[in-house]
């Protein structure tokens, strides 16, 4: 269980519901429950780290939903969509700070599934090879945060 800070509002399923129709895309199961429980926030465990690798990725703040103010998914997902260089098939779910982004798959077969986007690369380059799987779904993502920062 990972404690999260600072949230906001608490959600209904409209609000779930109004979201998927304005986006158009069906929100998983496990990651609609994450929203139901914290909409937004930063969590207390926030490192993700690679364990084959010495690569590791910190969690600055989740996206709300319905908010006025501050980091939401109304305010992200149109302007990468309308970059046109973040897959259609990622939802923005948190950020890290120096904008690369933690986002949640809603591609058939693999619906929830966390993956990091670093925007961090050169003109041309196919955006996709920069898309990294960190876990299958958002629980195993969010159990595999730690406190500490290598």
């Amino acid at each position: 269980m990972n404690t999260f800070y600072n949230t906001k509002r608490v959600l209904s399923e409209e609000d779930i519901i109004q979201i998927e129709t304005k986006y158009h895309f069906v929100m998983p199961p496990k990651i609609k429950k994450h929203y139901l429980k914290y909409n937004g926030g930063y969590p207390e465990r926030c490192v993700f780290k690679v364990h084959n690798d010495d690569i590791q990725y910190v969690v600055d703040w989740f996206y709300s939903i319905g908010c006025e103010e501050g980091n939401t998914i109304e305010s992200i997902l149109p302007l990468l969509r309308d970059d046109g260089v973040f897959p259609q098939w990622l939802i923005p779910l948190a950020d890290e700070e120096g904008g690369n982004l933690f986002a949640y798959s809603i591609r058939k077969g693999e619906e929830g599934a966390i993956y990091y986007y670093s925007h961090e690369f050169d003109y041309g380059e196919n955006p996709e090879d920069h898309i990294i799987l960190l876990a299958p779904d958002i629980d195993i993502f969010l159990d595999s945060l730690t406190f500490e920062e290598e």
